[in-house]
């Protein structure tokens, strides 16, 4: 319909959203890791919240643009695709609804 959004926008905002949780999440656990940790409380909840705020920051980090370009750059390294192949899948992507093998036939016969 009109209202529609690309999938681009849509996956931007996914990621936003994705950011955000774990930004919030991390703004949550790491303190109160920290406090239990210094006034001796609980070691365990403490280690727990610090482990899980850590892990939220690691995965704010890999939500980033910059970081997922590169992992997707290194996974096209280590999976060893062919030249047609990368850009067949960069043209399925941008067109979307084709796959891969039909984008790189489709490209074989008009160009």
């Amino acid at each position: 319909g009109t209202w529609a959004m690309q999938p681009s926008v849509r996956l931007r905002r996914l990621w936003a959203a994705a950011r955000l949780i774990c930004l919030l999440f991390a703004a949550n656990t790491l303190p109160l890791g920290v406090v239990a940790l210094v006034e001796g409380v609980d070691y365990l909840g403490a280690a727990a919240n610090l482990f899980a705020g850590s892990c939220a920051l690691l995965l704010l980090l890999a939500f980033r643009p910059s970081s997922r370009r590169r992992m997707h750059a290194l996974l096209f390294e280590h999976l060893h695709f062919d030249d047609q192949s990368r850009a067949a899948a960069m043209v399925a992507s941008m067109t979307g609804g084709i796959t891969a093998e039909a984008a790189l036939q489709s490209a074989s016969l008009n160009f």
